[in-house]
């Protein structure tokens, strides 16, 4: 997922409050310890395609941003 994945964490963390621990609510999103959050964020982990879907749908974002789709070509 490498580059996708990274953008999709940033457009989260532009998502978010300032006072949100990024790590922590990756975390809470995905059912998974801080520690999975953090190696998954980190690349330590390789973020499932599941995992990727599941926090694009709850932060409502588009996967054709992700991978730089036309949007009539919908993928979430």
């Amino acid at each position: 997922m490498g580059i996708e994945k990274d953008k999709l964490f940033d457009v989260i963390r532009q998502k978010l409050p300032k006072n949100v621990l990024f790590t922590e609510e990756i975390a809470d999103v995905l059912d998974v310890s801080y520690d999975a959050s953090y190696r998954r964020i980190k690349g330590r982990t390789a973020l499932t395609f599941k995992e990727a879907v599941k926090l694009a749908s709850h932060y409502k974002i588009s996967l054709n941003e992700l991978y730089d789709l036309p949007s009539d070509n919908s993928l979430l």
